[in-house]
C-alpha cells in the first residue's frame, strides 16, 4: 500500500523550526522581562537618589524650622516628569513642605521614603543661630529630623516598555529569518541526499536495478548510506541479470521439455496404434476361434494364446498408462459391477503363470462382499490388481499368494473395498522400508517411493489408487516369519441389487441391425465383422472415411463402427460431415462409435467433439463390444438378454 505524507524536507524544516521557535520565544520573553525590570530599577534608583538629595537639602531647614524656605526649594527644584509628588514631614510626621509633579494621579506609582537625619552640627557656634535667635544646643536636636516621601509615576515606563517590545520583536524577526535560512541550508544538505536515496530505493522496488546515485559530496553516515544503496543496486542488477539468464535457460528447457513431451506423446500414440492394430487381429481371431468347434487340446491352446495376447496388451497398456498418470490424464468410468467377479477374473488370468513354477493362488471373499454390487471403474481395477499380481509373481520369490476381499463400512452407502494380497516372499528389509515407506498408521506403512523393477509396477498401482481416492499399504505378514501383506484400500458406493451391472460375457447376446464397418486394416475388418455376425448383425465394410460417407449417403445403416486413423479421409472428418448432412437433409441420427487403436489421453474427447456417440479402444473384447452395441441396437425378437446384460 502506498503511503502518502509530508516530504523529508518539510519534516526536517518543521523539526528544525519548531524547537528553534520555542527557544527564540523564550529568549525574547527573558530579554523583554529583563529590560523592563532594568528600566523599573533605573527609575526607582533615580527616585531614591532624588529623595536622598531632597533629604540633604531639607536637613538645615528642618533643623532651623525654616519651612517656608524649604517649600520654595522643593517647588523650584522638582521638575522631573516621572515625579508625581514630594512631601517633607517633620519628626512628628506633619507635612511641612509639599510639591506635586506633572502626573498627579498615576495609575502605577512607587513610594520612596528617605529619612532626614541630624548632621550633628553645634548650632551654638553658628552665626545664623544667633541671628535667628535659636538657642538649643546640638544635644537638644533629635537624631531623626523628619522624612522625605517621594512618589514616582511608573506610567512613564509604558513608552519605554513599548520601545523595548518593538526592539525585541525586531530582533526576534531578524533571528527567525537567520534561523530559517540556517535550518533550510542544513535541511537541504540532509534532505537532498535522503530524497536521492528514496528515489533510488523506489526505482529498486520497481525493478530498475541499474540506477546509480551520483556523488553528492556527502560525508559521514549519509555518505555511507549512499554507498550502501549504490552497492545494493549493483548487486541486485547483477542478480537480476543472472536470474533473467536462468529464466531464459529455464524457458528454453521448458520448451525443449514440452517438445520432448509432445514427441513422446506422438510416439506413444503411434506405438499404441501400431501395436494395438495387430493385437486386435490376434485377440479378435482367437475370440472367434473359441466360438468354433474345437477339441479340448485345441481349446486349451487357443485359451493360452488368448491369455498371452491379453497379457501383452496389458503390458502395452501399462506403458501408456505410465505416461497418462505422469500427466494426470487418466480418466475414470465407474459403473456398477461385482467386485468379487473382477478379483476372480484377474487372479484366474495369473493362476497358470504361478502354478507353472509350482505356486498357488488362493482367493477368498468375506460374506459381506459376496454378491454385493459396487460402483467403480472395472478396467482400472483390473489393471491395478493385475499389475500388483504380475509384480509379485515376476519380481519376488513367492510360491503362494493369498487374496482376500472385504467391505469396511464408512457411511450408509460409501464403503471401503479392501483387497489383501499376502505372499510368502522374503519380507522387505529394514533399509528398503526406511527408504520407501512413511508410516501414517500403526502397523501399516504407506508406500510413497518405488524401488526399481518391483517398484515401477507399484507406482502404477499407487497412481491409479490415488486417482480413485484409495491407498496402497504394507505390513509384515502376521501368521508367518516371512512374507508381505499388501492392502489395496478403495472407496466405493454400494448399489442396490436391482441395478444393472457391468457384464463380462456376451456369449448369449443377440442383436439386430445393419452395421457399417469403416476400417483400413483387412485383418481388423475380418475380426470386427466376425464378432458382429456372431452377435446376429449384418455388416458391410469399407476402407476410409470418404467411402463410408458415400455408402452412408446411398444406403441406410443402423450403426457405424468408425476407425479414426485412415488414409484419404480419417474418421473424425467423416463423422463431422455425416453430422452436417444429417442437419441439412433432416436425416435421422445414425450412431457412430469410434473403434481406434489410439488409447492415449484426448482421443475420446476428440471423437466425441466430432459427433461420435461412444468410444472403443482396440483390441476390443467381445463382451465389451456387445455391451456398447446393446445401448444402440435392439435385441433379436423373442430373445431375453437380461441374463447377459444384468448379473443377479
Amino acid at each position: 500500500m502506498k503511503r502518502r505524507g509530508q516530504s523529508i524536507q518539510t519534516r526536517a524544516l518543521i523539526l528544525g523550526l519548531v524547537p528553534s521557535g520555542f527557544l527564540l520565544l523564550a529568549l525574547l520573553w527573558f530579554f523583554t522581562s529583563a529590560r523592563l525590570a532594568d528600566a523599573r530599577q533605573d527609575l526607582v534608583s533615580k527616585g531614591e537618589l532624588l529623595a536622598g538629595q531632597v533629604a540633604l537639602m531639607s536637613e538645615y531647614d528642618l533643623l532651623t524650622g525654616n519651612y517656608m524656605g524649604l517649600q520654595k526649594q522643593i517647588s523650584r527644584g522638582i521638575h522631573q516628569d516621572w515625579v508625581s509628588r514630594v512631601r517633607v514631614l517633620d519628626e512628628n510626621g506633619h507635612v511641612v513642605a509639599e510639591s506635586e509633579g506633572p502626573d498627579k494621579s498615576p495609575v502605577q506609582k512607587h513610594l520612596i521614603r528617605q529619612p532626614v537625619r541630624n548632621p550633628a552640627v553645634a548650632l551654638s557656634n553658628d552665626p545664623f543661630t544667633e541671628f535667628s535667635g535659636l538657642s538649643r544646643s546640638a544635644t537638644d536636636v533629635p537624631d531623626r529630623l523628619g522624612e522625605v516621601e517621594l512618589t514616582i509615576s511608573l506610567d512613564t515606563l509604558n513608552g519605554k516598555r513599548n520601545q523595548i517590545v518593538v526592539n525585541a520583536l525586531s530582533l526576534g524577526l531578524v533571528m527567525v529569518l537567520l534561523v530559517l535560512l540556517l535550518v533550510r541550508a542544513l535541511v537541504k544538505a540532509i534532505s537532498s541526499p535522503l530524497e536521492s536515496i528514496h528515489s533510488s530505493l523506489t526505482r529498486l522496488a520497481a525493478g530498475n536495478y541499474g540506477h546509480h546515485m551520483a556523488d553528492q559530496d556527502v560525508d559521514g553516515q549519509l555518505g555511507e548510506l549512499i554507498d550502501a544503496v549504490n552497492t545494493l543496486s549493483g548487486k541486485l542488477a547483477e542478480q537480476d541479470r543472472e536470474m533473467n539468464a536462468h529464466i531464459l535457460a529455464l524457458e528454453k528447457a521448458r520448451k525443449r521439455a514440452e517438445t520432448a513431451s509432445a514427441a513422446k506423446g506422438e510416439f506413444l500414440a503411434l506405438m499404441s496404434h501400431e501395436l494395438r492394430t495387430p493385437l486386435n487381429g490376434v485377440i479378435g481371431m482367437l475370440q472367434l476361434l473359441e466360438q468354433t468347434t474345437l477339441s479340448p487340446t485345441q481349446k486349451e491352446y487357443a485359451n493360452t494364446a488368448l491369455r498371452s495376447a491379453e497379457n501383452l496388451l496389458a503390458q502395452i497398456s501399462d506403458i501408456l498408462n505410465y505416461s497418462l498418470l505422469d500427466r494426470g490424464k487418466v480418466t475414470l468410468d465407474p459403473v456398477p459391477c461385482l467386485a468379487t467377479h473382477l478379483v476372480d477374473e484377474v487372479t484366474e488370468a495369473y493362476r497358470d503363470t504361478l502354478e507353472a513354477r509350482g505356486g498357488v493362488i488362493v482367493v477368498s471373499h468375506s460374506p459381506d462382499i459376496d454378491g454385493r454390487r459396487v460402483s467403480l471403474d472395472p478396467e482400472r481395477v483390473r489393471q491395478l490388481l493385475g499389475t500388483l499380481l504380475g509384480a509379485l509373481i515376476k519380481y519376488s520369490e513367492c510360491r503362494e499368494i493369498r487374496i482376500h476381499t472385504r467391505l469396511q463400512a464408512m457411511t450408509d452407502e460409501r464403503m471401503q473395498l479392501q483387497i489383501e494380497c499376502e505372499d510368502d516372499a522374503p519380507p522387505l528389509n529394514e533399509a528398503v522400508r526406511k527408504a520407501l515407506f512413511d508410516g501414517e498408521e500403526k502397523g501399516l506403512i504407506v508406500i510413497e517411493q518405488l524401488p526399481p523393477g518391483f517398484g515401477i509396477s507399484l507406482s502404477l498401482v499407487r497412481g491409479l489408487l490415488e486417482l480413485m481416492g484409495g491407498r496402497l499399504l504394507w505390513e509384515p505378514r502376521e501368521d508367518s516369519e516371512s512374507g508381505n501383506r499388501y492392502l489395496v484400500s478403495l472407496p466405493v458406493i454400494v448399489k442396490a441389487s436391482g441395478e444393472s451391472i457391468e457384464s463380462d460375457t456376451g456369449n448369449d447376446v443377440r442383436l439386430q441391425g445393419h452395421v457399417l464397418v469403416v476400417e483400413d486394416n483387412l485383418v481388423n475388418q475380418k475380426v470386427i465383422m466376425g464378432l458382429l455376425r456372431h452377435l446376429g448383425l449384418t455388416c458391410q465394410a469399407c476402407y476410409n472415411g470418404r467411402e463410408a460417407l458415400t455408402l452412408w449417403s446411398k444406403g441406410r445403416y443402423d450403426l457405424i463402427l468408425m476407425d479414426c486413423q485412415m488414409p484419404v479421409m480419417d474418421g473424425i472428418e467423416a463423422t463431422k460431415m455425416i453430422r452436417r448432412q444429417e442437419a441439412l437433409e433432416g436425416r435421422p441420427h445414425t450412431p457412430v462409435i469410434a473403434l481406434t487403436a489410439n488409447a492415449l489421453d484426448g482421443a475420446e474427447d476428440r471423437c466425441r467433439a466430432a459427433g461420435m456417440d461412444a468410444f472403443l479402444a482396440k483390441p476390443v473384447k467381445r463382451q465389451v463390444l456387445a455391451r456398447v452395441l446393446g445401448e444402440y441396437l435392439a435385441p433379436l425378437p423373442g430373445l431375453d438378454t437380461s441374463g447377459a446384460m444384468n448379473r443377479p
